[in-house]
């Protein structure tokens, strides 16, 4: 009997592992998707204070010069 009984426990060891390697591959992906989301956001932002700076002080003006090197 204590044969049978450590199959049954390694079996459902090995089921619980899977169950929880796919739970926490699942929740990762719309955590990569925020981190994206966040990266356009900021260079959108840059790309705009880049055009600010250009706008206001001309494209040659130090200030655009320090926007591009954040770009």
């Amino acid at each position: 009997m204590q044969h049978r009984w450590n199959q049954s426990f390694s079996a459902k060891a090995a089921l619980a592992a899977a169950a929880l390697a796919g739970f926490l591959m699942f929740t990762a992906v719309p955590l990569l998707r925020a981190d994206d989301h966040d990266c356009q956001r900021r260079i959108a932002r840059a790309d705009h204070k880049l055009d600010q700076a250009v706008a206001r002080h001309g494209f040659r003006s130090q200030q655009a010069d320090r926007a591009r090197r954040g770009l």
